[in-house]
Parts: structure tokens; C-alpha cells; sequence
């Protein structure tokens, strides 16, 4: 029986439909390289945006240095392949600590602001994080497949990516089990070898599936903490697939990667920014004590990017940055922060493919015969498929919401 409205359970609190909140360009619908939902100043959004998007060209760029200068950058793996120096600094790697940090902010501000306001609903933040991981995701899964066997031949051989394209790491990629620490523990107490990395060139993907699970278990706990009597079943569903996601963000720490800690310091500051100090003098003392903790790690450990020491000081920089920011943006370099950050996304979902396959076209090509030409074309390419798919997400999300009644 539908209960009135004047009578709703708290339950239908939390999983029935809500009006949408106002959206602005920011960070987390679907990932922190994706646009969010928020309400922050023009000139906080046009800070994150621009953090976004030049972290994003970064990814590419470092990617590009160990592609084009692998007799300093990369070292011989197995199958005659270059991976990157473990121990040096990789940009494209930190780029992901910030991202991660950028994430954690912007999505806890948006669950915050309808939490207060009493619209926050499991299923919908749910749907809305769904439709833009996989909008642009699930076409770039065929796309990668087919590119792969036409650029790389039957053997599927690349110089700087180990290719696989079995069926069990297509399931992993389309349901976001790709390296997943839960799948591959259940695989040890099975006795048989579950884990599945990234699909064929797309190496990068592996932290697309690390967010959406964080994105559940911060969402699934925030539903369960509201959450009052009733529907038992429906509770024990959610808890199950929050303590599921939990153990997945978890096990990455386990395995010495500490890239989650980023995005909690960014649902810190967000979640009790209201308590912050507004003292100038303690956000520079916090941002300068940030700034040391990285230097001084990065000396002693220059690959040592998702380590604590290097997670927590770019966590504490980037979030006093953002409350230093003073100045409001001209208008054009909040139209440049919007381009770079609207395709970021995209960016980093094809960008390794693009250069797998151009450097496997073009073997002759090196140094800055390759880098150059290898930016350009991985943007632009990006750029276009950001069109193609990820830009109409909005209107995909609304047509979900509508059909599955949200």
C-alpha cells in the first residue's frame, strides 16, 4: 500500500525520488574526473575545475614521457615491454592522488547539502554516479576491444602494455571488478586466480573501478546511518554491498596503496567545513606543513606517490588552497579551467589506448617526435568522445530517472 506523503517512513526518506539540487560545473557525478553536483562559489568551482583538468593532462603527459623517453623514464619487463620506474616520480600517478582528494571534497559537499535539507536518496546518488562512470565507460569497452585487434594484430602485443582480452576481463571491466582486492582474496581461498586487471590497452582503468566502490561505501553508510525501521530486507542488501565495497577500498591500503586516505581528507574538510578555523595564518601554516611533508618524502622516496606522508600533504595542500582562494577568476580563465576540466573524464578513460595504438602505427617515433604529436592527438581524440558519450549523460540520467521512477 503507498503511504501518503505526510506519512512517509524514514525510509522513503532516503530511496524516494527528491527534487534534483542546482548543479554548477564541478567534480563528482562520475569520478573526480567527471562533473558534480554542488554549490560552491563560481571561484571555488573554477579552482577545482582547473586542479581537474591540468592533473588530467598530466596523466597524459606522464604517460608520454615513459612512451617517448623509456632509456630514462621506463625499465624492460617481461614480453620485451617498458614499464615505468618504480622508483622514480611518475607524474601520472600523483595526478590520481589528486584526483582522488578533489573527489572526496566535492561529492561529501553534495551528500551533505541534501542530507541537511532532508533529500538524500541512496538509489538516485547511486543512479547519478552510474550514469557518468559508465556512459563514456561501456562504449569505450567495444571500442578498446575492436582497436586493439586491429592495431596490435592477433598477437595483441604492445611495447609498453601487457593486452588481455578474455572474457573474464571484460566482466571485470563492465562491472567494475578490475583489480579488486575482495575477487582476488576470494580467489586465494579458492585456490583459483580470479583477479583481473584493466581491459587490453586501457591500463588506467583500474582506479575508475577503485572510485565507484568508494562511492558506495560512502554512500551506502551515509543511507544506513539515516536509515530507520522497516524494509530489513532491503537494509541487509545495502549493508552487505557497502561492507563489499568497503573491503575493496580497504584492500588497496592492505597492499600498501594509500590513495583512499586523499579521499577521506577531502570528505573531512567537507563534511565539517562549517567548524573550520577562518584564520589565514593556520591554512598557510597547514599548506606550507603540506607542502614539507611531500618534499621531504619525495627526497627520501621519489616513487613513493601513494604513500601516506605523499597522500596526506597533497590532501592538506590542495584543500587549503582551496580556502586561500581569494581572487575571483577573469572570465576567461574560468572558460579555460570549464574546457580542460569538462572532457577530463574522457581523457583519462582512452588517452593510454590512443597512444598504444599510435605508438604501435608509428614504431620510428621517439622523444619529442612522439610526445608532441601524442598530446595533440590523444586530446583531441578525447575530446570527441567526450561528445559522443559523456557529454549527453545528463540527459541519460534523466531518462533513467524517469522510466525507473526516481
Amino acid at each position: 500500500m503507498v503511504q501518503p506523503p505526510t506519512q512517509r517512513s524514514h525510509h522513503d526518506k532516503i530511496f524516494a525520488p527528491r527534487a534534483r539540487s542546482l548543479t554548477m560545473s564541478g567534480l563528482a557525478g562520475g569520478g573526480a574526473l567527471a562533473p558534480v553536483a554542488t554549490d560552491g562559489p563560481t571561484k571555488h568551482a573554477t579552482l577545482l575545475d582547473l586542479a581537474r583538468g591540468v592533473s588530467a593532462q598530466l596523466v597524459v603527459i606522464g604517460h608520454l614521457m615513459v612512451m617517448s623517453f623509456p632509456g630514462f623514464w621506463a625499465r624492460p619487463m617481461p614480453g620485451h615491454r617498458w614499464g615505468a620506474r618504480p622508483e622514480l616520480f611518475q607524474v601520472q600517478s600523483y595526478a590520481v592522488v589528486v584526483f582522488l582528494v578533489l573527489s572526496g571534497y566535492v561529492i561529501t559537499r553534495s551528500v551533505r547539502g541534501r542530507t541537511r535539507a532532508g533529500r538524500y536518496v541512496f538509489r538516485t546518488y547511486a543512479l547519478d554516479r552510474a550514469a557518468r562512470i559508465l556512459t563514456p565507460l561501456l562504449p569505450a569497452i567495444p571500442l578498446v576491444l575492436v582497436l586493439d585487434r586491429l592495431v596490435l594484430g592477433p598477437t595483441l602485443w604492445s611495447r609498453f602494455v601487457e593486452v588481455r582480452h578474455d572474457a573474464g576481463s571484460i566482466l571485470a571491466n563492465v562491472f567494475l571488478l578490475q583489480d579488486n582486492a575482495v575477487i582476488r582474496g576470494m580467489g586465494t581461498v579458492l585456490g583459483a586466480d580470479l583477479n583481473r586487471r584493466s581491459l587490453g590497452s586501457a591500463a588506467p582503468w583500474w582506479t575508475v573501478g577503485y572510485e565507484w566502490w568508494i562511492y558506495l561505501a560512502f554512500g551506502g553508510t551515509v543511507a544506513l546511518v539515516l536509515w530507520g525501521a522497516g524494509r530489513r530486507a532491503a537494509r541487509l542488501a545495502l549493508a552487505l554491498l557497502t561492507a563489499f565495497a568497503m573491503l575493496s577500498v580497504v584492500g588497496f591500503a592492505a597492499g600498501g596503496n594509500f590513495l583512499g586516505l586523499g579521499w577521506l581528507i577531502g570528505f573531512a574538510y567537507a563534511w565539517w567545513e562549517d567548524r573550520l578555523s577562518a584564520r589565514r595564518t593556520l591554512h598557510l601554516v597547514t599548506f606550507a606543513s603540506g607542502l614539507a611533508l611531500i618534499g621531504i618524502t619525495l627526497a627520501i622516496s621519489a616513487g613513493s606517490v601513494y604513500s601516506v606522508p605523499v597522500v596526506l600533504g597533497t590532501g592538506l595542500v590542495l584543500m587549503t588552497a582551496h580556502r586561500l582562494w581569494e581572487p575571483a577568476p577573469a572570465s576567461r580563465s574560468r572558460a579555460a579551467a570549464t574546457f580542460l576540466a569538462k572532457y577530463s573524464y574522457s581523457l583519462y578513460l582512452i588517452h593510454f589506448s590512443v597512444l598504444v595504438w599510435m605508438a604501435s602505427v608509428l614504431p620510428h617515433l621517439s622523444g619529442f617526435g612522439l610526445l608532441v604529436p601524442g598530446f595533440i592527438i590523444a586530446n583531441v581524440a578525447s575530446w570527441i568522445w567526450w561528445w559522443l558519450t559523456e557529454a549527453r549523460s545528463p540527459d541519460l540520467r534523466r531518462r533513467l530517472r524517469s522510466r525507473l521512477g526516481f
